[in-house]
């Protein structure tokens, strides 16, 4: 269940009457379990998943880097013909 809430004076927070659709202090309280399935199955990116990112992405730098390189010496060979 979500409930609004206000900021009082002191800065402690207080229940508003107020539906979420109507609440205008733009603060809302969850309950755990809301929270919980709100924030579904996002996981921390481990070290795994970031190793294989950079390796996927340097591999494909680097093979679109050789292929330009054996294309210009391919163009040199060419005109040297």
């Amino acid at each position: 269940m979500a409930y609004c809430v206000t900021q009082n004076q002191d800065g402690t927070l207080s229940l508003n009457n107020s539906t979420i659709e109507t609440c205008s202090t733009g603060l809302v309280m969850l309950s755990k379990s809301d929270y919980e399935i709100g924030i579904g199955d996002y996981e921390v990116i481990n070290a795994a998943d970031a190793t294989t990112a950079f390796t996927f992405g340097l591999s494909a730098y680097l093979v679109f880097w050789f292929v330009g390189y054996k294309a210009r010496m391919a163009k040199q060979a060419v005109r040297a013909v």
